[in-house]
């Protein structure tokens, strides 16, 4: 009898009630010989994964726990033994968890079903089209192995992959909502998405809308794309796929044997295929791209739905004399033991919206983006605020033209901030600019960069509650969409209660909308909650982003919009607070150097210090404006002595402004 499947137990403790879920894959089809599994507290959870060993006995496996995520408080273990507890309908395990045969646990699982996950699929369509969901494996040259079917489903597709498959009753979608015509673009199938799907739902779910219809409408041949995932924008994506009937996946090659064959065999792996997207797979080519759970190798050869027949070696006929109309064994990894939030559609977001467009040598994109942290490892304090570093680099074997003004529009980019556990938010920032074209041209390995203060924006904070976060950014250009890494990161928990009774005053929207903007003059309440911070907080990270922010408001003049009455309006000028704001700004970035570039970035802390020597100078300080450039080239080669990344150009352009300022002392 097949053992593999989806276990659950339950444990009842003094702390906190646990649900424990443990998914073997030990027999049955396309075995991986692995156990994942998950521990859900009341309000954190861990993952796990485990490639097992057979032990002599039988029915008993063992492993080491590795890739772990979430709250090592639920999962403190490093092994795990697992063994079938005989003649128990249904099936019964034992699992130990031990630390290297030490601190051992053991938990009763029953089993909860024969799948790994279960998903509903709506399958709906236009009147003139039908939805290619099976196929004929008589008329076909291949067909899976072990496989006894004439006939192949989409259901057994993805059942094999691990799945309990249900569908929802077939719709037909009107014309009209695509304009009267057979031609839908995007914003055409998220709209027939919403109205048309039955379990439409703008949260994670574990259900899938695919719909059949015409052509697709992209502005170029619209015969070229067979289907598209289209949902991989805004918050909740992954939800929807469109198939295309009336492009090139119906016009089989002049003078084939059987062309009805061709036809439904090309519909039924475009479904497939553009169904993977929704489950977040990536195409067989692109799979080392990013850094999320266990790395895939790309292969250009493989044999998987994921993967483009016409673009391997001997084309499509190489290509389906060896398929087995499966995906592949690091696929169904992924499909059946990564973390839920990365596989279920409407949770994790989607790393690029891909179509099947049936053309050669499409070139890959000339860019690669990153998000990432200025600090070794991603932790950051509770209540500091998260600066992050943006950098775009030409990847590519020539010269390209970039442009600066792309990294710092925010209109160009979307930015999503996902909590673990909960669905993704996208970040309003607080200000829209229209930077102008700041164009150059970029070398083979150069980079542009941007920081980017993500904790707050003009809907409240995305980054205040202790606990891991997933940030990753799109950066639309006209001719695609660059897609950057998945950043992970920790905000620890407070170090004291106090801490918590300060964030309820803390975590508002006009302190997020000061330090932001840096500084304010009017927001009263948000800036004596700042000096709070760096009075009661003085020795935490926040303390340094609290100080710039209140420095950099009192070492200038400021206009201020003064009301006396209806009819006295006038903007008037204050006079600086020379003394308090020097004072501030030289605590955050003279006095605390170091702890103030890995909290404010190397970017915005260059920035700070170049504003602030310039207020030097004309304070007539021209001296300790030099000392403080000088510490500022000391702080930045340290930091690239450590393994930090920093443009030698940078470094060239502090050395340049410490003798113009040391010029100037010399002869003021």
């Amino acid at each position: 009898m097949a053992i593999s499947g989806l276990y659950q137990t339950q444990e009842a403790s003094k702390d906190e009630a646990r649900t424990l879920e443990l998914r073997l894959d030990v027999d049955g089809v396309y075995r991986q010989m692995v156990a994942s599994g998950v521990v859900r507290g009341q309000k954190n959870a861990a993952t796990w994964v485990s490639r097992l060993t057979p032990s002599a006995r039988g029915r008993s496996w063992a492993g080491r726990i590795t890739h772990k995520r979430g709250s090592r408080r639920l999962l403190p273990f490093s092994d795990v033994a697992i063994s079938v507890i005989a003649n128990h309908r249904p099936a019964q395990l034992r699992v130990e968890f031990h630390n290297n045969g030490h601190s051992s646990k053991v938990f009763i699982f029953r089993r909860h079903s024969f799948r790994f996950h279960s998903v509903d699929v709506e399958f709906d369509r236009t009147s003139d089209v039908k939805p290619t969901t099976e196929i004929s494996l008589t008329r076909q040259s291949r067909k899976p192995i072990n496989s006894k079917r004439r006939v192949l489903t989409v259901a057994n597709v993805y059942e094999q992959a691990g799945f309990r498959v249900t569908k929802s009753p077939e719709g037909l979608v009107p014309i009209s909502l695509s304009g009267g015509n057979s031609r839908w673009s995007e914003q055409e199938l998220n709209d027939a998405m919403e109205r048309r799907w039955s379990h439409f739902a703008n949260q994670p779910q574990w259900a899938l809308w695919v719909f059949t219809t015409g052509l697709f409408d992209d502005g170029r041949d619209s015969r070229d794309t067979g289907g598209v995932m289209f949902d991989y924008r805004g918050a909740v994506q992954r939800q929807g796929a469109a198939i295309f009937n009336e492009s090139w996946i119906s016009t089989p090659p002049a003078k084939h044997t059987d062309p009805d064959a061709w036809v439904q065999r090309t519909r039924f792996w475009a479904t497939c295929h553009e169904m993977g997207h929704a489950f977040n797979l990536a195409h067989s080519w692109e799979k080392s791209r990013g850094t999320s759970w266990i790395p895939m190798r790309s292969d250009k050869e493989a044999r998987s739905f994921m993967n483009y027949p016409f673009e391997v070696r001997g084309g499509e006929d190489a290509f389906f004399r060896n398929f087995e109309y499966r995906f592949s064994d690091s696929e169904i990894l992924f499909l059946r033991h990564a973390p839920e939030r990365l596989v279920q559609m409407g949770n994790s977001s989607w790393a690029k919206g891909h179509g099947i467009e049936k053309r050669k040598g499409s070139a890959a994109s000339p860019f690669r983006l990153e998000v990432r942290a200025n600090r070794n490892v991603p932790h950051f304090q509770y209540l500091e605020p998260v600066v992050l570093e943006l950098k775009l680099t030409n990847v590519s074997g020539a010269e390209y033209e970039g442009d600066q003004s792309w990294l710092r529009s925010k209109d160009r980019l979307v930015i999503l901030v996902t909590k673990e556990h909960s669905r993704a938010r996208r970040f309003l920032p607080y200000v829209r600019y229209h930077s102008a074209p700041a164009k150059r041209m970029l070398p083979p390995a150069q980079s542009l960069y941007e920081a980017l203060f993500i904790s707050s924006g003009a809907d409240g904070w995305y980054l205040s509650d202790p606990g891991r976060y997933y940030i990753q950014v799109i950066l639309r250009l006209p001719s695609e969409d660059v897609i950057s890494n998945e950043l992970e990161l920790t905000i620890d928990k407070p170090e004291r209660v106090e801490e918590e009774r300060f964030a309820q005053d803390f975590f508002s929207l006009d302190v997020g909308r000061v330090l932001n903007v840096d500084g304010s003059r009017v927001l009263n309440a948000a800036n004596s909650t700042l000096a709070r911070a760096v009075d009661e907080f003085g020795q935490r990270r926040v303390a340094v982003h609290a100080q710039v922010a209140l420095g950099c408001a009192q070492t200038r003049p400021a206009k201020v919009l003064q009301i006396n009455g209806p009819d006295d309006i006038a903007v008037v000028t204050e006079d600086a607070h020379w003394e308090l704001g020097n004072a501030r700004m030289r605590s955050a970035l003279y006095e605390r150097s170091l702890e103030a570039i890995e909290t404010l970035g190397h970017i915005d802390y260059k920035l700070y210090v170049d504003w602030y020597t310039d207020r030097l100078l004309e304070a007539g300080l021209p001296r300790e404006a030099q000392a403080l450039q000088e510490q500022l080239l000391s702080a930045m080669s340290s930091r690239q002595v450590l393994g930090q990344e920093i443009n030698p150009s940078v470094l060239e352009s502090i050395k340049a402004r410490a003798i113009e300022y040391s010029t100037l002392a010399a002869n003021p």
